[in-house]
């Protein structure tokens, strides 16, 4: 027990029910990602960082609760050098194993210079869905699909637990294989140039496969930017989900 609690950093319940799966012989934990998927460069993070969930952009900026920030892994990480100037948000593999951190970058002049985020070199995004080991107990009902994590959070919020985002407006082949598994997928990509051309192009590549229906939001939104009670607004419109 103490070995499990020092590898996963959990309290001493939580290590004698995963010791206990193991000894029913339940299903393992689902299996990493084939290394011919991965760049040979990456090396995954998979320790637990401390964060501390109270974060002014959290909670005022993206109207994300204290509460959701726990759930989804995410705040200021106080003792990362890697994370220093940013909000942290742990991330994993469409599988549910945990690769490393992000980070949403605070400081103006950074992101002039360098982008709003900061990833692991060689993170292999494309084998990514942000939130799809979460999402997976909820893909029989239908998928939300947005660009950035904190519309996952959003949603999550507003009664939503079946939204995943791309970490960006391209879609892979492994990402392509586990959304066309949903009976419906919603797109909700940004109000931009970028969300939209992207969208159209998601939804071609499904043609087939799975129904999906595309929301436009209003130019210079992200799904984000709008309330719960207009998130839900969006969502319950097309009568896609009963959840």
């Amino acid at each position: 027990v103490a070995l499990i609690r020092k590898i996963e950093n959990c309290s001493c319940r939580d290590a004698a029910r995963l010791l206990k799966r193991l000894c029913d012989g339940m299903e393992p934990l689902s299996p990493p990602i084939p290394p011919s998927a991965l760049d040979s460069r990456f090396r995954p993070f998979t320790f637990r960082i401390s964060l501390n969930p109270v974060a002014s952009f959290l909670q005022k900026n993206k109207s994300i609760s204290i509460e959701t920030a726990v759930r989804f892994e995410s705040g200021v990480a106080e003792h990362s050098a890697f994370l220093k100037r940013t909000i942290a948000l742990r991330l994993h593999d469409i599988r549910g194993n945990p690769l490393g951190y992000c980070g949403r970058r605070l400081d103006p002049v950074e992101i002039e210079k360098w982008g709003k985020w900061r990833f692991p070199t060689c993170l292999p995004k494309s084998a990514m869905l942000f939130n799809a080991h979460r999402a997976a107990g909820f893909r029989h009902q239908g998928i939300i699909v947005v660009e950035c994590p904190w519309g996952v959070m959003r949603l999550w919020q507003a009664g939503f637990p079946n939204a995943v985002a791309l970490l960006g407006t391209s879609l892979s082949s492994a990402q392509r294989q586990w959304l066309e598994k949903a009976p419906v997928i919603l797109l909700m990509l940004d109000g931009d140039a970028a969300g939209r051309k992207a969208a159209v192009q998601i939804a071609a590549s499904f043609a087939g496969k799975t129904q999906v229906v595309i929301h436009h939001l209003p130019d210079g939104f992200d799904p984000d930017d709008l309330s719960d009670d207009r998130l839900r607004s969006v969502v319950d419109r097309y009568r896609l989900f009963s959840l």
